[in-house]
């Protein structure tokens, strides 16, 4: 299909959807990466939803240096290898520039959306990168949100601010603190933190753990957590305070900003 594909040299946008996972004789056959690529040299615009062993079959044999948006769903996996992906990532121009990383939980979903600079709300589609899981309980979907980033991901050394969101859907609070400080720890250049209310409830205890000499590991770089105005009290202001007591004596102060 790749090598077809490279005829059309003016082909700007390409987007290759299954219906279901391919099935474990499929994954059991695949063949080793071709030391030669298929350059697409006018590529702009790559979408995919599938399994992940099919994008890396595909990837692995293309080259599209100006790919500035890439949209990908994953179903639902056990596990997620996604080597090949971050080599195919590093190929192009789209991460040199990443400011902004936005997650979002929904009920069957866990969405990833990274920005470049400037991206404003009114322009919030126009992502260098999606990257959706169809997966349920949340705890699951974080999990293999941490799998793909950990994997497939570049170092994101421009990337300042990080948003965490949850849809108005009921939340299931089944998530451990150390699966959010293994989403955190991915993020090591953020300066910004952004929480609304409902991830907000679950990142603090997280953030409270972090002590003596751990309290740097995570977060680094952070400057700012902004919350929204009902975490002014209770036990998300509780827990925040401690991590931000911590960062003090540590000599890396945070301050709590808060927003409607």
């Amino acid at each position: 299909m790749v090598t077809t594909l490279s005829s059309l040299t003016r082909l700007k946008q390409f987007y290759l959807g299954l219906r279901s996972p391919r099935s474990r004789a499929d994954r059991e056959s695949r063949s080793p990466p071709p030391l030669i690529r298929t350059v697409f040299p006018a590529l702009k615009s790559l979408g995919f939803r599938g399994d992940s062993e099919y994008l890396e079959d595909t990837v692995s044999r293309m080259n599209a240096p100006l790919v500035d948006s890439i949209a990908i769903g994953f179903f639902n996996q056990l596990t997620f290898d996604t080597a090949l992906l971050r080599h195919f990532l590093c190929r192009t121009e789209i991460f040199k520039v990443p400011h902004r990383a936005d997650v979002h939980f929904s009920r069957f979903f866990i969405f990833l959306k990274v920005f470049s600079r400037g991206v404003t709300a009114d322009h919030i589609d126009h992502s260098l990168l999606k990257l959706s899981i169809s997966c349920k309980p949340s705890d699951w979907q974080l999990s293999s949100l941490v799998q793909v980033c950990s994997s497939s991901l570049p170092p994101l050394p421009t990337l300042e601010r990080l948003e965490i969101r949850r849809w108005k859907e009921p939340w299931q609070d089944d998530i451990e603190n150390s699966q959010w400080l293994e989403l955190l720890y991915l993020f090591s250049s953020v300066k910004n933190l952004v929480l609304d209310d409902q991830p907000a409830q679950l990142v603090a205890p997280a953030l409270q753990e972090l002590t003596g000499e751990r309290v740097t590991e995570v977060l680094p770089a952070l400057q700012n957590i902004s919350l929204t105005l009902s975490a002014r009290s209770g036990p998300i202001q509780d827990a925040i305070a401690q991590f931000v007591t911590a960062r003090r004596l540590s000599g890396h102060p945070v301050a709590v900003l808060y927003k409607d």
